[in-house]
C-alpha cells in the first residue's frame, strides 16, 4: 500500500512533505539527500518499495524531502540550522521521540547537530553515521 503524502509546517513556516509506513518498533526516519530527494519517486523506485515494505513489517519507517527539494516547499534557505528544523517539524507532528535516523553525504551532519540540541530524541545512531556497509537491507 503507498504511503500518504503528508506535510508537517516548521517554526520557520517551511511545508515538508513526508510520509509514513508501518507502526512498532523503534521508529527509523529516513533523511534526505541534502539537498536533493523526492519521497514519491524514491517510493516509485521497485527496488526502494520493497526494502520500505520489509522495514515496516517490524517498525514505522518514515522518509522526507528536506526544504527546497521533492514535494516540499522551495525554500531557499540551506543552512544547517534550517535543515534540523526540517526533521523537528516531522518529529514533532507526530510526537515522535527515541526515534534511529539512518543519513549519508551531506545528511550525517544534520544528525549529529539535532542529536546534541535533542537527545532524548536520537536513540541510536546506527553505523557510521547509519550508512554501514549492509546498508538500510541490515535492519530489517
Amino acid at each position: 500500500m503507498e504511503p500518504r503524502i503528508q506535510y508537517a509546517k516548521t517554526s520557520d513556516g517551511v511545508n515538508i512533505a513526508y510520509w509514513t509506513l508501518g507502526s512498532g518498533g523503534t521508529p527509523l526516519v529516513l533523511l534526505p539527500w541534502i539537498p536533493f530527494n523526492h519521497v514519491q519517486l524514491n517510493w516509485e523506485n521497485p527496488e526502494n518499495r520493497r526494502l520500505y515494505e520489509r522495514l515496516s513489517a517490524r517498525r514505522q519507517i518514515i522518509g522526507y524531502d528536506g526544504r527546497g527539494s521533492g514535494l516540499s516547499d522551495r525554500e531557499a534557505n540551506f543552512a544547517l540550522d534550517a535543515h534540523v528544523l526540517d526533521l523537528e517539524a516531522v518529529l514533532d507532528k507526530h510526537q515522535l521521540c527515541g526515534c534511529s535516523p539512518r543519513a549519508r553525504v551531506a545528511s550525517c551532519l544534520l544528525v549529529f547537530v539535532f542529536a546534541g540540541l535533542r537527545p532524548t530524541c536520537i536513540a541510536a545512531i546506527p553505523g557510521p553515521c547509519g550508512s554501514d556497509r549492509q546498508g538500510l537491507g541490515a535492519l530489517h
